[in-house]
């Protein structure tokens, strides 16, 4: 299984932010103004968890806190352009990659892996 982790750290590599950001990420992107307890729910993850990761990316400069018309104690969830840059940084990085998978395997064997990787998945789920 050293394989797969290596492979893991070659996809890693050199990424600004992780998956679970990534995902908050999108949700405030297609969301504008949506509160952290609304991403939460969205997400199904803490409240807690869901203010820490809004913390990184606020100090990181990729989403912004600005006070809710409708309550001016509340603070919905804004985008940056920074964050929109690194969110399409991000698509082009995947679609990169994707590409790479094809050069290298070849139909039969994206199918093999594709089915092996569902299998493992399915596996791990259910632990």
């Amino acid at each position: 299984m050293f394989e797969l982790d290596r492979l893991m750290r070659v996809i890693k590599r050199g990424r600004p932010i992780r998956r679970g950001s990534t995902r908050l990420l999108r949700l405030i992107q297609q969301q504008p103004m949506i509160t952290s307890t609304q991403c939460a729910e969205a997400l199904d993850i803490r409240v807690s968890s869901i203010n820490e990761r809004v913390l990184r990316l606020v100090e990181k400069g990729l989403v912004k806190r600005e006070a809710l018309k409708s309550d001016r104690r509340r603070n919905g969830l804004m985008i940056t352009k920074l964050g929109e840059d690194a969110l399409l940084s991000l698509q082009h990085e995947r679609d990169h990659f994707n590409d790479k998978i094809n050069e290298i395997l070849t139909e039969d064997e994206r199918s093999q892996l594709s089915i092996l990787l569902r299998k493992l998945s399915d596996g791990l789920e259910c632990r």
